[in-house]
């Protein structure tokens, strides 16, 4: 009896040791994954079946501002009521909050705009056990603001892309996945149709003559593969109306919606097309036919004398009156050589097609004056193959690569304050942190931004609002006036200066110089709790590049100073640098 009672209380013991090992594994594993749960970049919030709060996260009290005595209360009708608070459409957040009381299985995804501007990503769903016992439910929230505000400069930009391409006297497309996703009016009426009929239902070589097709795929494939930056070709299409018409287009690879696209022009080259069939055929009306073309057009035999040059190419080239009586190309060729910018490039050329006679050549040449000429020259055969010389023809493309370069400059400026936008921020930004860590250099970012703005925008209106913005970008561009520097919209109501080569003493300087700039264009701001007057925070951050360092974390030094400066009482320059032993710094003069 002793034995048994002994046994018992041994295993009682053992049973004892198993649950208390069983907890402390279970308080463990617990406490982790709480700790893991608090480090998360989401906001989370756990329900039991009650609706009362049985978990939340650190980033679900940042995001919702939730006060202390809120958070530490076990009443989640107190905490519902903060958030709606806070919310700008209360009413709408507080009814699907009790649609998903009342609906305990279901799952909700959506977005809430609080009313500092905030937009949280919302995500609801219940949590079941595998044998299907509901626990509760967990909810999810993730900052999108930025994201939100990408999409609008991405739709502005769009607008005004849009607005300039409806104008253009030539033909502008943007295809991808093999369909065409926007074609302008001139580029529509080239092939005959309407811009409805093209976009999102003809394929990119729907409308090319079939004979033409597999070169014109070649080119989209090769541009999209990243083989080249941008292309140039020429081929055949056929109209709705059924007539043939020679195009020549130019267009490179660009992102559209976040995939791989290609942008780019087209012209109609029918009649430049036909004048150089005629230049084949007829023979006796050549001089007539070219001196009327709009291209500058030269005929060299075979033994290399100039035949014909109509007076578009001596204008063109700024051909001297006095040319050699022997009419030989090779002294005109080195006069044209010495009106190009790259010489020893158009000198080569012209040696290759001497030595290559049936060889076709077309580039685009850059002359020292600014002007940039599409080259074109062929041989001249006879039917049965005889050399019988060379053309060449020249046009002027100066006003469409400004176009187009104007197009690539459109799509890196904020069309509200006419400030290099975001996108043009991040390209110069990631070039100058490139070059301060190679130079070691101290490179400085001013983040600064407008007080109390929403108040502006809601007591004196949109309009007031933005021509609130274009006057903080007129004193960006009149105090931010060294080359090197860049004054940028970066988002909403938020300015970046980035200014190379500079430590945090001038950087202040110069933030401070703006602040005084703003406070004399005293703008009125009667319901700003710092001033009755306009005011900005500013954020100076500087340091030199290193090893593991990105320009994030110089974007998240300036903007962290920026939040100190608006929690210390706002309209004030917060500054901090690197400290270091020696570095090679070329500060501003103040």
């Amino acid at each position: 009896m002793r034995d048994k009672t002994a046994e018992l209380r041994a295993d009682k013991e053992r049973l004892e040791e198993m649950i208390s090992e069983r907890t402390e594994s279970l308080s463990r594993k617990s406490a982790f994954l709480e700790a893991l749960l608090n480090s998360s970049a989401y906001g989370m919030i756990v329900l039991d079946t009650q609706n009362k709060r049985t978990f939340q996260n650190r980033r679900a009290v940042e995001l919702w501002h939730v006060p202390q005595a809120v958070f530490d209360s076990a009443d989640h009708e107190a905490q519902v009521r903060h958030i709606l608070s806070i919310a700008k459409y209360p009413e709408k957040l507080e009814k699907t909050i009790r649609y998903l009381d009342a609906h305990p299985d279901e799952s909700l995804h959506d977005e809430v705009e609080l009313l500092d501007g905030t937009v949280l990503e919302r995500y609801s769903s219940p949590v079941f056990s595998e044998e299907g016992i509901r626990y509760g439910r967990v909810l999810t929230f993730r900052d999108i603001t930025e994201q939100k505000g990408a999409e609008r400069a991405l739709r502005e930009s769009e607008n005004k892309f849009r607005d300039l391409a409806e104008k253009s006297v030539v033909g502008i497309y943007l295809i991808q996945d093999g369909l065409f996703k926007y074609v302008n009016p001139k580029f529509a009426e080239i092939h005959g149709y309407t811009p409805e009929e093209f976009i999102d239902h003809i394929g990119v070589t729907e409308t090319v003559l079939p004979e033409d097709a597999p070169g014109v795929r070649d080119k989209i494939t090769k541009t999209l593969s990243g083989d080249f930056d941008s292309a140039r070709d020429e081929f055949r299409i056929l109209t709705k109306q059924g007539l043939v018409r020679d195009v020549e287009i130019y267009g490179g690879r660009t992102t559209y919606r976040e995939k791989e696209a290609i942008i780019g022009t087209l012209a109609d080259v029918t009649e430049r097309k036909q004048t150089e069939a005629m230049l084949n055929w007829k023979t006796a009306f050549l001089e007539a036919q070219v001196n009327t073309s709009l291209d500058g057009i030269l005929v060299i035999d075979s033994q290399g004398k100039r035949v014909l040059q109509n007076q578009r190419a001596i204008d063109m080239w700024k051909i001297p009156v006095g040319a050699p009586d022997d009419q030989s190309s090779t002294v005109q060729f080195e006069h044209m050589a010495s009106m190009a910018k790259q010489k020893m490039q158009f000198r080569e050329k012209i040696d290759y097609l001497r030595r290559c006679r049936t060889e076709t050549s077309r580039d685009e040449m850059e002359l020292i004056d600014g002007t940039v000429v599409d080259t074109y020259s062929c041989p001249v055969l006879g039917e049965a193959g005889e050399y019988y010389g060379r053309i060449w023809t020249f046009r002027d493309i100066t006003e469409l690569r400004r176009y187009w370069d104007m197009l690539e400059n459109l799509s890196a400026t904020d069309g509200l304050t006419d400030l290099p936008n975001r996108r043009r921020f991040d390209e110069f930004l990631n070039r100058e942190w490139r070059r301060s860590m190679r130079d070691q250099s101290l490179l400085s970012l001013i983040m600064l931004d407008i007080d109390f703005f929403k108040e502006f925008n809601d007591h004196y209106g949109h309009l007031a609002g933005d021509d609130c913005l274009r006057q903080v970008a007129a004193v960006l561009r009149e105090v931010v006036q060294r080359p090197g520097d860049l004054a940028a919209r970066y988002g909403g109501e938020e300015f970046a200066c980035i200014l190379p080569d500079t430590g945090s003493s001038g950087a202040s300087t110069l933030a401070h110089k703006i602040r005084e700039r703003m406070t004399e264009k005293n703008i009125p701001h009667f319901f700003s709790s710092v001033a009755d007057r306009l005011t900005l925070s500013f954020g100076v951050a500087a340091l030199v590049p290193g090893k593991g360092q990105s320009p994030a974390d110089l974007i998240r030094l300036a903007d962290s100073l920026l939040y100190a400066a608006k929690k210390g009482g706002r309209n004030q320059v917060r500054s901090w640098q690197q400290p270091a032993k020696s570095m090679r710094v070329n500060e501003r003069l103040t």
